[in-house]
Order: structure tokens, then sequence, then C-alpha cells
């Protein structure tokens, strides 16, 4: 049976100043669960209160044998810069950077490296936002670091670093943009590292909301079909990941006002439309983000979607989505229970996660941006061409997705709909719905009636005859 620690009894003032006591706690911490670990947690704790503690960290770093306690120390190193680096003494700034740069080239074991790195970043935060401080030193030697001849490990971790200088500064770094866009368009043809490649990739997306000139963003623009060969090349090697990562950057390109993907729009959407559709072959995650990409068309660029003839694209994509989702699997407000699961408990948590990648979900997002953002004069024919096929289809689920599109549709088209016999025409399509054989269409088909009442609710009261009854 362990013993108790009194954590008022411990003392870490030793460990300022001895640094072999300093290193056997480090090296406690790494070592399996016991009274020393137990210990050697309340000590480092107590030690890590004071900035005192960050060159004592560094000694570590630079003096123990053991790889696991520079690492340690690395890790603690980049926290206390966080926390204290406004306190550093400004004789001591500068010769903690330059160790610091140092040890990133000398370093041959990744996991110090990448801790070093962190460290590394965390200063950056601090250097470049202060006007009077600064660090060029760091931006000459990421630019070493970086070449093509350089060790491939190296290269990944320098990559790495120029992402987190560009989310993290990246106003202040405006004035280097052109030396970095030259750095990452290397790292994107960088075929000895997918990670190089993928990190460019992020780093190009994070630049994009910091670009103020032309010829900035034409470069930029250059990049997107390199961009989307590095994400197609993940995708053929199974790495859903960075496939993920990478549709993030797309998706953040096309929500934002600066005009990167104008003349490859087409491109990126047909790419994410391939993924969409990968029924079987993708999981749904990655499907998901794909189908993101599209609700954000429809959302930030639906004049875009409109020129490139989309429409039929999304609503097919949806249309397949629904029909793929399980046969139980129905709008969520019309799921039974009320909200609870059989103990009365409330499942609403439960729920969004289901709802968050099942097909029906994604396709209900990207059909709600589509008849909100495309105009209904567009939409609307297209819309109801398959929702007359839909309907009267063998398969339930393709039943069921026709009074998807139609309760998806009575917001964004509520005026066409009020308009001549098209909402007579909806009506009488929900109200077969309702005895149809399948249950999951008759639900499908009331929460259709629910939602044009809802959206068309003057328009449909000279109905109220056909529907009450019913």
């Amino acid at each position: 049976m362990s013993s108790q620690i009194n954590e008022g009894e411990l003392d870490c003032t030793a460990l300022y100043t001895n640094s072999e006591e300093l290193g056997n706690v480090l090296y406690a911490l790494t070592q399996p669960n016991n009274d020393n670990l137990k210990r050697a947690t309340l000590l480092i704790h107590k030690f890590l209160d004071k900035p005192e503690a960050i060159m004592p960290l560094v000694q570590q770093i630079e003096t123990s044998p053991h790889a696991e306690v520079r690492q340690v120390a690395a890790v603690y190193l980049r926290e206390q810069i966080e926390e204290f680096y406004k306190k550093v003494p400004a004789d001591i700034k500068p010769k903690l950077k330059g160790f610091l740069i140092t040890k990133l080239v000398s370093l041959t074991n990744r996991a110090e490296r990448l801790a070093i790195g962190a460290a590394i970043s965390s200063i950056a935060k601090y250097a470049f936002v202060d006007e009077n401080e600064g660090w060029n030193e760091l931006l000459v030697a990421l630019e070493k670091i970086c070449k093509p001849e350089q060790n491939v490990e190296l290269r990944e971790v320098g990559y790495i670093l120029w992402r987190n200088l560009v989310s993290f500064c990246g106003g202040a770094l405006k004035k280097h943009f052109g030396k970095i866009l030259q750095i990452l368009q290397i790292g994107l043809k960088d075929t000895k590292s997918i990670k190089i490649q993928v990190e460019s990739v992020k780093s190009i997306g994070i630049m994009v909301e910091f670009l103020e000139n032309e010829k900035e963003v034409a470069i930029i623009e250059g990049f997107v079909p390199s961009m989307v060969g590095v994400i197609d090349k993940c995708l053929k090697k199974g790495d859903e990941e960075n496939v993920i990562a990478g549709m993030e950057v797309f998706n953040d390109l096309v929500e934002s006002k600066v005009p990167v993907i104008h003349k490859h729009a087409e491109q990126l959407t047909k790419f994410n439309l391939k993924i969409a559709a990968a029924k079987d072959e993708l999981p749904m995650t990655v499907r998901k983000q794909a189908t993101n990409f599209a609700t954000w068309m429809c959302k930030a660029k639906p004049k875009t979607v409109m020129k490139h003839n989309f429409i039929q694209p999304f609503l097919t994509l949806c249309i397949n989505l629904v029909i793929e989702s399980s046969e139980d699997d129905i709008p969520k407000n019309q799921q039974q229970g009320g909200g609870q699961d059989g103990n009365g408990n409330d499942n609403e948590d439960d729920d969004e996660k289901v709802n968050f990648t099942s097909p029906l979900g994604i396709a209900c997002d990207l059909l709600d941006e589509i008849f909100l953002n495309i105009p209904s004069e567009q939409c609307f024919p297209i819309a109801t061409k398959a929702i007359e096929k839909l309907l009267i289809a063998q398969q339930s689920n393709q039943r069921k997705a026709g009074y998807v599109l139609i309760a998806m549709m009575a917001e964004g088209c509520k005026e066409i709909i009020g308009k001549g016999d098209n909402l007579k025409m909806l009506i009488k399509a929900c109200l077969k719905g309702i005895t149809d054989d399948s249950s999951v269409v008759r639900k499908c088909s009331l929460e259709a009636i629910s939602q044009i009442c809802t959206h068309c609710n003057f328009d449909i009261l000279q109905f109220h005859k056909m529907i009450l009854p019913n």
C-alpha cells in the first residue's frame, strides 16, 4: 500500500539551484506510476510556480544524459515561456533564443526536437508582436532548415514551425510573406515527405486571412492545384486525418473574402463532390468534411454555384445521402421519445452526436443552405423534378428522400411555393405520404406538412379542409 505524501511538507527550493536534484525529479516523471512519481509531480508543480524555473530547465536540456528528461524539460520550458516570458530579463532573452535555435538544429531525437520547436513557437508569439523585440534570427534559421538538402525530419519540424508562426504571428510577419510563400511553394512539391506537403497546405490556408495585396493573392491562387494534389495524394494513401485537415483548409478558403479560389472553384468543388459521394469507400467523417465544402459554397459563393451549374450535383448528393441513411433515421425533431431516453433523461446531446455525422444530418445541413441561399427560381424547379421521381419510387428510402426535400425547401422557397399550384401540389403529395406503407415515410411526410404550415402559414389557410380531415 503506497504511503501518503503531505504536499505541505514538500520543499522545491533545491530544484532551482541543484541540477542533479531537478534531473532526478524530471526523470521520476517519466517512469511508471509509483510513490516517486507522485512526489515528483507535486514537487514540479511547486517548482513551476515561479519564473526562476526557466534557466534550470534550460540547463537540463543542455546537460541531462537522459533523452526523456531533456524532452520533458523542454515541454515544461514551453509552459514557463507561455506564462512568464515577459518577466525574463532582457539580457537573458537573446541567449535563450539562440540556445533553442542551436538545439533545434543539432538534436537528432524527433520527440526532443518537437518539444524544442514548441518552446520556440511560444517565444515567437511574444517576440514578433513586440515591435522592440522581433526575432529575425529565427526566420533566417528556418529558411536554412527548410532547404531541400537538409535532413527530412529537421525540415518537417521546420515546416511545423512555419505553420505555428503564421498562425500565432501572421499579422506581424506580413513584410516577410513573399519569402515565406517561396518556402511553402517548395514544401508543396517536397515528394520526400507528405508531412511537409500537408504542413505547407495548412500554412497557406492560414496566411490567406492576412493577405493585403493582389500579388500575394495571385501567388496563393496559383498554389491551389498543387494543394488539391497533396490532399488527393493523402486520399489515395488512406491518410484520413490529413485529408480532413486539407479539406478544412479548402472550406476556410471558400469562407474567406479574399478571392483565392475564384479560378479553381470548379476543380475544388468536383474534387470534394467525389469524396462526399464515396459511399463504402471513405468514413463518414471524411465525407462530411467534403460535403461541408458544398455547404460553404452555397453560403458564401452562391453565384459561383449557379455559374458552374452545381445545384443539380449538390441536390443529387443530398438525395443519395438521405437514401443511404438508415431506414429509421429521420429528421431529429420527429424522433420519438421527446428528447429523453427510456429512463426519462435528456438525450439531446446524444442525438446531436449521432446526427453530426449521419448521412441524413449531413444532407439536411447542405439542403438548408441550398434553399436559403440559392434563388428559388433556380433551385425549386430542379428540386421538384427530383421529388416527382422520388415519391413514386419502389424503395421507401427514396420516397423518404422526396419528403425530406419538401421539408427542407419549405423555408427558403416559401414565396415560390405560394405561387400558382405549387402549394396544392406539395400538400397533395404529403397527404399521400401519410398513408404510405412505410412508417418512416409517413413520419417524414408529416414533418414536410409541418414545415409547410410553419413557413407558408398564410397561404396554407385556403387548404385547411384538405389537411385537417387527414
